[in-house]
């Protein structure tokens, strides 16, 4: 049976994946910033004008378009991959309803209303929630070092020249410190789902109307 936590407890953990979320946002411009060659009033303008989901794609054609070295490339890809996971489970979260037992403590699960107003149930033990979190510090520092590898970035402190060596350096100690990939919230499948491991029976009527296949 899962353990049920006090409804303060659940407040708390979604209150730090909102916070987490809005400092990976700040993140998130920045990394668009540096792979565009604009002044930085301009660029603010442009990315006020766009949503999440629109920032990402923009990042991903981005990296793409200018990123030269094949595992920068990979570790800025990764990088928007985790961020896009983050914001789909912080989304669900956001817009849900904890489910809540008699003593008003959480169960493990939540509500959320779709597009089309039905209800889906959601799991999310508060120990996936506090993952989540764990994982969203995770990725703000990780898409900091992602932009740390780009030849803007790349130079000694007391020097603005472009380092190569300091680069490649980087980009190794980011490919190797990627936090893992967290699983996305998915809801509970319903009763008939549970039950489709049988094969559909065929009816009565309908097995008589097939013609039987000659034995080999």
């Amino acid at each position: 049976m899962a353990k049920h936590h006090a409804l303060s407890s659940y407040a708390k953990i979604i209150g730090e994946i909102a916070i987490e979320w809005n400092k990976i946002e700040v993140r998130l411009d920045g990394l668009i910033y540096d792979y565009l060659s604009i002044e930085p009033d301009v660029a603010g303008f442009i990315l006020a004008q766009l949503g999440n989901q629109t920032k990402a794609d923009l990042a991903v054609f981005l990296i793409n378009k200018y990123e030269t070295n094949k595992t920068a490339k990979e570790n800025a890809l990764f990088c928007i991959a985790l961020i896009n996971r983050l914001r789909e489970n912080r989304n669900i979260l956001e817009h849900a309803i904890p489910h809540l037992n008699y003593d008003r403590r959480y169960v493990g699960t939540i509500n959320k209303i779709d597009k089309k107003y039905d209800a889906k149930t959601f799991v999310a033990p508060m120990t996936l929630l506090q993952e989540l979190s764990a994982t969203m510090r995770q990725a703000f520092f990780y898409t900091l070092q992602v932009r740390m590898c780009l030849p803007k970035n790349a130079h000694n402190s007391d020097d603005t020249s472009w380092d190569a060596k300091l680069q490649d350096a980087l980009i190794i100690s980011t490919s190797q410190t990627r936090p893992q990939l967290p699983d996305k919230i998915s809801p509970l499948l319903p009763p008939e789902a549970l039950e489709g491991d049988q094969p559909p029976q065929r009816s009565p009527r309908h097995s008589k109307q097939q013609k039987k296949l000659p034995r080999k």
